[in-house]
């Protein structure tokens, strides 16, 4: 199996509700700049999956996000994370393939390790040429009665890959995207250094 290499990236946390997100990561994409469509698909959602007893309704991500919003047991935010996990760029067809269930396989690996009792809605896309998974989980762990927060230390162990399984085959691929990347992302040598010693 070829190692492939990935990185995550962890939004801020949103006090709006996750209803504009959802609708954003669930919807067929209509491409106004065809460059941005870089695999020419009519539907960049590969596969989407979800914890909540609702189910996924594409065309009504409002209903979704007011459940997910839901749980928070007196809180007065909404609030949600939103965390994309990225493999590089796969220009063959069956490598690109092996990548996108590599993704549900990690996706479901950071789900345990980090917001295990969490609600959360897996959207997976594949317009771009560096497959992608979006992660949003109702900032919320219920049996801890706790929001998740992460420290900088967690920001880069996630990053270093350690919590994936070997067998899935993903590597640190710190800095691939930093353009794109949000605050917490290992845009900084410095970070990409920790995450290098987080792996070994």
């Amino acid at each position: 199996m070829k190692e492939l290499r990935a990185t995550v990236t962890l939004k801020k946390a949103s006090a709006e509700g996750s209803g504009r997100l959802l609708h954003h990561i669930l919807k067929p994409e209509i491409f106004r700049d065809p460059e941005a469509n870089e695999k020419d698909v009519r539907d960049r959602l590969l596969w989407s999956e979800t914890n909540l007893p609702i189910g996924l309704d594409r065309a009504n991500p409002k209903v979704i996000s007011k459940v997910l919003d839901g749980h928070f047991e007196g809180r007065a935010a909404r609030n949600h994370l939103s965390v994309v996990l990225s493999i590089e760029r796969c220009f063959d067809p069956a490598l690109y393939a092996d990548a996108v269930q590599r993704l549900r396989s990690a996706a479901h690996a950071w789900l345990r390790r980090f917001a295990p009792n969490s609600m959360y809605v897996l959207a997976c896309h594949g317009d771009k040429l560096h497959p992608h998974v979006h992660i949003v989980v109702c900032n919320w762990d219920p049996r801890g009665k706790r929001s998740l927060t992460f420290s900088r230390h967690q920001i880069v162990f996630m990053n270093s890959l350690d919590w994936c399984p070997p067998q899935v085959g993903l590597i640190p691929g710190a800095g691939l995207y930093a353009q794109s990347q949000d605050f917490k992302a290992p845009k900084s040598k410095n970070m990409r250094e920790q995450i290098g010693r987080a792996h070994v």
